[in-house]
């Protein structure tokens, strides 16, 4: 600090000595003046007492001010913090609720758990003030000291308390108690709702923001009605809201109407059309998330309930600003609100992408499927869709026909007589193909139709022969449906295929790098040994739709468990809520445009991995032979822990990841499990000691998993990574904490848990 700073420090201390309570605008300034020093790293802690004497003021301004400097010295020098809770809790019963609110929120953010203690009475007071400005705030405050002093608060009674004030009038109350309940008691489920409180929440709809009605209306969707009387009242109260401006209520809303329908099944499309208005006002949304999310959730009713959508089908007609995203789901819901009335519109609407869209291949592509997929759940439609993929053969573009012969096989499959309309074009369909680099799906799929249409198709045994010349091109698939296709067309047409089949026969069986070739060609081999008639039995088995119905069935049962999760991320994910927990990713900056791995929770191992990785190498190399020696005697002593592993620690991912980078591995531990390891049992059996698992994947027979634990009534984290071979069942832990005697017998406890 300069010479110039203490002039002015004992100018400014001079000044608000001499100041008179009346002139407030002057004293203002002085404050101004004092944290302006304090923020260029001036030491104004000699004007301290002047700074408490001033905070006896009723303005709300100057008040704020002091109490950051108070707040700033209570944290840098210990020994005047008394001085500023003193300050803070003389504030606490003042007349004025603004400034007895701002004592509250200050004081319960100092970090300093003795500090905290002193203070806790006073919060606990001001639950019961008779402002609800001071009872929301002191609700916040009261998370702030949970998190810091947990031991010293009475849970039982705080309970109490926060479920009263649950009924309280003040929607801002309301929504703070809350949160509180879910923060404080999560770990024995969070709030528990009755119907006291449900009726209480109804009652108080009209006087909730936009955000607080979103709250609301998720507790109300997992409550369980009484009776049918009241699955009616919460259905005609929540019903006004599907009408609201807020995307994120009328969704939330939803939610509530698709949960009564367990208690109204007679009503289930009733409720349905209710939403479905609602929803399709959503899709005007400029907001191209939101309009997303909206066609995720159309697109689920659909898939159950598409005469809902018969007469709507041109809302979903592509518009030029969507995105790929948006694109894609709008064509996934034309595809299954087909009818009648509107088939031929939404083929030809389906087939214009097609057409008009050279630029963009994936749209194309994604039409195709989409008739694709009409032409399976709607059989009837098949002619009409035939004729639209044939018309694409003429535009010779390489990926319309590669789609187009994949469709046609699908189409083939359900509808044999549909032959009749493609086999003049499979000439004119293999030459491009098998002249240019097509992907092993639409070669497969054009073998598929030779094989089995091998009379009708009058080239087949050519169209085969010419992709046997080119058999080490071929992948494995396509090599394996070559073998099965030509065997068919040779049990009709022998003299055009003897040759050919025995020049693919031996190229297979030469094929040593390929085990499912190789070991098909010898079974046919053998099999023609025994006659022709065997061959016949095997090999000209005609396709059965079966399959196509069964995953229907699947398709169905998921869909009702995703309607349990409406306006969740499961909607999204179109994942059961179960599949997609645990997966908290953790992201490293530098690596954000590499492509997503097939698993969320693979991918956060990897990044944390890739992070720790040359760390971990460096600090293990560079521990000396004393200090693995002391390990070695440190594993063989007898450890008495007597402290236990706080089960509602905190840690979020970013915070994770940011002390992983700043930490050293401190220990690590090899433990030889004996069997093999399931990555669900170990996350619940290290919960068990209070170990949380933060991410967690598979790679091969790996497991990797991050987790972390904090003792009760420490601030200290233990950050470790687990990695398990279980081909050797051997399992490596290294260690991270600020804290080494915390490690040195968290490292015996940690063993405890898992073996």
């Amino acid at each position: 600090m300069t010479t110039l700073d203490l002039v002015e420090i004992n100018r400014i201390k001079q000044q608000m000595k001499n100041v008179r309570n009346k002139e407030i605008q002057k004293r203002k300034k002085l404050i101004q003046k004092v944290i302006d020093l304090m923020n260029q790293g001036a030491n104004v802690s000699s004007l301290l007492p002047e700074m408490i004497k001033a905070s006896q003021t009723t303005d709300l301004a100057q008040k704020k001010l002091i109490y950051l400097f108070l707040l700033t010295y209570s944290s840098k020098y210990p020994k005047t913090a008394l001085m500023a809770v003193n300050t803070f809790a003389r504030d606490t019963i003042s007349t004025f609720p603004s400034i007895r609110g701002l004592a509250i929120r200050t004081m319960s953010s100092l970090n300093n758990p003795e500090l905290l203690k002193l203070i806790m009475h006073h919060v606990l007071r001001s639950l019961k003030d008779p402002s609800a400005y001071v009872k929301s705030i002191t609700i916040i405050s009261l998370i702030k000291l949970w998190k810091v002093i947990p031991d010293r608060l009475n849970l039982k009674q705080i309970n109490y308390t926060l479920y009263e004030l649950l009924l309280d009038n003040d929607p801002q109350v309301i929504l703070n108690s809350i949160q509180a309940i879910n923060t404080i008691f999560h770990g024995s489920g969070g709030i528990a709702i009755n119907s006291k409180i449900i009726s209480h929440f109804l009652n108080r709809l009209t006087s909730l923001s936009d955000w607080g009605l979103g709250v609301v209306f998720g507790l109300i969707s997992k409550y369980a009605p009484e009776n049918e009387k009241e699955s009616l009242l919460i259905l005609n109260q929540c019903d006004d809201f599907l009408r609201h401006e807020n995307s994120f209520v009328v969704l939330s809303a939803a939610k509530v109407l698709v949960n009564i329908i367990q208690d109204l099944p007679n009503l289930k499309i009733q409720i349905f059309q209710r939403i479905r208005d609602p929803l399709l006002t959503l899709l005007s949304c400029t907001n191209q998330e939101t309009n997303f999310v909206v066609l995720k959730h159309i697109k689920l009713i659909a898939n159950q309930f598409p005469q809902l959508f018969y007469k709507d089908y041109t809302r979903f007609f592509l518009q030029q600003s969507d995105l790929s995203y948006q694109t894609n789901v709008k064509l996934d819901i034309l595809s299954e609100i087909v009818c009648s009335t509107n088939v031929q519109p939404i083929i030809e609407e389906l087939s214009e992408y097609v057409i008009n869209s050279e630029k963009k291949q994936d749209l194309s592509r994604k039409a195709i499927f989409s008739l694709s997929k009409i032409a399976i759940k709607f059989p009837k439609y098949c002619q009409s869709i035939l004729q639209a993929l044939i018309a694409f053969l003429d535009l010779e573009i390489d990926y319309i026909v590669e789609e187009s012969i994949i469709v046609m096989k699908n189409i083939l499959q359900i509808l044999p007589t549909a032959i009749e309309m493609i086999k003049k074009y499979i000439s004119q369909i293999s030459k491009l193909l098998i002249n240019n680099d097509s992907n092993s799906e639409s070669k497969t799929s054009l073998i598929w139709i030779c094989g089995q249409f091998g009379n009708e198709i009058e080239k087949s045994p050519y169209i085969l022969e010419s992709l046997i010349h080119d058999f080490d091109k071929l992948e494995s698939c396509t090599k394996l449906e070559l073998l099965s296709s030509t065997l068919k067309v040779f049990c009709i047409r022998p003299a055009e295929c003897q040759s050919m089949l025995g020049k693919l026969l031996q190229l297979s069986i030469e094929d040593q790098n390929n085990v499912d070739v190789l070991d098909r060609a010898l079974f046919y081999y053998r099999i023609l040994q025994t006659g022709i008639k065997n061959v016949k039995l095997i090999v000209s088995k005609n396709f059965s739709p079966e399959k196509i119905t069964f995953q229907e069935k699947d398709g169905e049962l998921l869909d009702e468990e995703l309607l349990d999760e409406f306006n969740s991320l499961s909607i999204i994910y179109e994942k059961p809520y179960s599949q997609i927990t645990h997966n908290y990713r953790i992201l490293n900056q530098e690596k954000s445009d590499e492509s997503e791995s097939d698993s969320v929770s693979e991918k956060e191992g990897e990044e944390l991995e890739q992070e720790s990785e040359s760390e971990q190498e460096s600090d293990i190399e560079n521990e000396n032979e004393n200090e693995n020696e002391n390990e070695d005697s440190e594993d063989d002593t007898v450890i008495n822990i007597d402290w236990e592993c706080n089960p509602q620690a905190i840690l979020l991912p970013n915070d994770f990841q940011k002390l992983w980078a700043q930490l050293q591995v401190s220990k690590q531990i090899s433990i030889d499990f004996g069997i093999e390891i399931e990555t669900g049992e170990l996350i619940e059996q290290l919960k068990e000691g209070n170990v949380l698992t933060i991410a967690s994947g598979t790679i091969q027979q790996t497991i990797k998993m991050f987790c972390y634990a904090q003792r009760i009534n420490d601030e200290d984290f233990m950050l470790m990574e687990i990695i398990i071979n279980n081909e050797t069942k051997i399992g490596t832990i290294n260690l991270k904490s600020t804290n080494k005697q915390f490690t040195f017998e968290f490292s015996h406890y940690i063993k405890t848990c898992l073996i």
